[in-house]
Order: C-alpha cells, then sequence, then structure tokens
C-alpha cells in the first residue's frame, strides 16, 4: 500500500513531521497540496481526487495530513496488520481512521476493547486508509462541506462502511489549520480527542 503525505508548499512549519516518519521507518511519498484560499476544504478534496485517480488500479491507499503527530508507541508494522484484518474479514470497507478528531463507533455504550471499530460517525482525517470501495464516490461525488462531513453522512446510508483503529496511531499537531482557519493546539485537542 503506497503511502501518500499531503503537503501546503508555504507551511515549512510542518517538515518535522517527515523527520518523524522516516525515523518511524514509513515510506511514503509527498503530494504537494492544492491550494483554495477561498474554500481550503476544497484543495483537500481535490489533493485527495490526484492521489486516488494516481493508485485507481490498486486496492487502497493511506494518506495522511502533514500538520498531524505520529503518537509515541507508533507502529507502522501493527497498523498494516490491522489493517489487513479489517480487509480480510470485511472486503467491502470503505475506509479506515488511523487518526480524528471525533469518531462515534456503532457500540459506543460497550466501550472499545478490541483493536479495531465500525465508525457510525467522525470528524477529520488525519490519517486515512481509502479502500477502492469508496474511490469513485470521492471522485464523483459533489462536495459542498469538509469531504469528511460528508463522508460521514454517507455511513448512514450503509453504502460506504468504515472502520477506525484504537487506539489512533496519529492525532493532530500543534499548528495553524488551513482548513478550520484557526490555532490547533495540543492540549486543546486532547481535550476534545474522544471516543464517544
Amino acid at each position: 500500500m503506497n503511502t501518500y503525505v499531503i503537503h501546503l508548499d508555504h507551511r515549512d512549519d510542518r517538515l518535522k513531521f517527515y523527520t518523524d516518519l522516516v525515523q518511524k521507518g514509513v515510506d511514503f511519498k509527498i503530494f504537494r497540496a492544492f491550494y483554495n484560499k477561498d474554500k481550503p476544504f476544497m484543495g483537500l478534496i481535490e489533493s485527495v481526487r490526484a492521489i486516488i485517480r494516481t493508485e485507481y488500479y490498486n486496492e487502497s491507499v493511506l494518506i495522511m495530513e502533514d500538520d498531524i503527530m505520529l503518537e509515541s508507541k507508533y507502529s507502522f508494522r501493527y497498523f498494516t496488520e490491522i489493517i489487513s484484518c479489517i480487509y480480510k474479514k470485511n472486503p467491502d470497507v470503505s475506509f479506515i481512521l488511523g487518526g480524528a478528531s471525533f469518531v462515534r463507533p456503532y457500540s459506543a455504550e460497550e466501550g472499545i476493547k478490541d483493536p479495531y471499530f465500525q465508525i457510525r460517525e467522525f470528524s477529520g482525517t488525519h490519517c486515512i486508509v481509502l479502500f477502492k470501495a469508496v474511490y469513485d464516490w470521492i471522485l464523483d461525488h459533489d462536495f459542498k462541506d469538509n469531504y469528511d462531513a460528508e463522508l460521514s453522512i454517507e455511513l448512514g446510508s450503509e453504502r460506504i462502511k468504515a472502520f477506525g483503529v484504537y487506539p489512533f496511531v496519529a492525532r493532530a499537531g500543534n499548528s495553524f489549520s488551513d482548513i478550520r482557519r484557526a490555532e490547533v493546539n495540543d492540549k486543546n485537542y486532547f481535550d476534545k480527542y474522544q471516543y464517544i
């Protein structure tokens, strides 16, 4: 599975993330993000679409945003083993989240005990594995909002099936979010960072 990091050229403050990836032995390609000053979320959507077009004949692709931090216990090998396990048991999976701002599992009342869980609702795609099952939907969909918000809505239709890994392997870092147009602070993030 190929791995891409979406990077905005004008955000040199995020270059430390690449050092972390190299130190953890992750083989990745840098994708120069499309930038849309008026609608930043469209820049992200167009970047994801371009990566899908490149990877269209591959079963899956891992996409990370350059403003995240890998958890200190992050293991790329473990993450890929979980991805493989989910795919074997659920060949119709659309995507797997390795990092997000908010996730609501289907079995929220029981708590999360397994290394992965099915997602009912989410926000943020800091670290996402996209599968062939969702490629055409992303390429053809007429996005009006952030692509994570519209993907989350589709989870209710059962056309799109998603899972999250537990615990997440990535989280938002301390930086200015071009999508939210606001500072993202590590401490504030952990106050909100939860499985509900």
